[in-house]
């Protein structure tokens, strides 16, 4: 697969994981598996998720606590 069709699919993943307006730690953890197999470095998959991020439990979480 192309470098292209591996971000779509990158995306994919957390767009499905985000479809029920949450992304538990443990599918982040799964997303960052698979995106290290397809050949992405930390900073990629971090950019990846960042448009995902109102969707993380982890963020909802820090925000519930302020």
């Amino acid at each position: 697969a192309s470098r292209e069709q591996c971000e779509e699919l990158l995306d994919c993943l957390f767009a499905v994981s985000a479809a029920d307006d949450s992304i538990s730690v443990t599918e982040e953890e799964e997303i960052r598996r698979i995106a290290s197999e397809l050949g992405f470095d930390h900073s990629d998959y971090i950019e990846a998720r960042r448009k995902y991020s109102q969707y993380r439990d982890v963020i909802k979480g820090l925000n519930r606590s302020s």
